[in-house]
């Protein structure tokens, strides 16, 4: 008999673990202060700029990689809210943590992604910021300050969210 219930036993720990680990776990994060976003330089439509040249705009600054499976889930609705929120104030903004080139751009081609990414794979912006799990997303409002921290994939078109976006404005 007891041979019989330990594999049972172990295959319903296995499950119990691995449902656990594929949860997608989303964790949102309010500053108790305001705190300037720390600024860093990028390549913005092709060009170099500093995320403070955004100032005026709210920024969604997505950080992921094309490795991670909740990135992935979570695109299309960061290209949704990019397609319904582009020329009011509002920039959704991707910084790349893959290692390779030929990676991002194949992803980007892909998912045809239209807002505007950077591809970072020395990790310099992610460690400016202190970001450990992808994807990661720093709301920051118009004088550059950070106002939500996402950890974890979310569906940034939803009503609730474009609201929120649009009181920032």
């Amino acid at each position: 008999m007891k041979d019989k219930v330990t594999p049972i036993v172990l295959g319903l720990v296995a499950l119990s673990l691995l449902a656990a680990l594929s949860t997608p776990q989303t964790h949102i994060e309010t500053p108790e202060e305001a705190q300037p976003a720390p600024d860093f330089e990028l390549t913005y439509n092709g060009q170099p700029a500093r995320l403070s040249d955004l100032r005026g705009q709210v920024v969604v600054l997505n950080f992921w990689a094309s490795w991670c499976p909740p990135c992935v889930a979570e695109m299309p609705s960061l290209q949704r809210l990019h397609d319904k929120m582009a020329g009011r104030g509002v920039i959704v903004l991707g910084i790349n943590e893959d290692d390779a080139r030929p990676a991002f751009d194949n992803f980007m081609r892909g998912f045809r992604l239209t807002f505007p990414n950077h591809h970072d794979p020395q990790h310099i912006i992610s460690n400016t910021y202190g970001t450990f799990k992808f994807p990661e997303t720093f709301i920051i409002d118009k004088n550059g300050i950070l106002v939500k921290k996402v950890i974890g994939a979310w569906t940034w078109d939803d009503p609730q969210v474009i609201a929120f976006l649009e009181e920032l404005l």
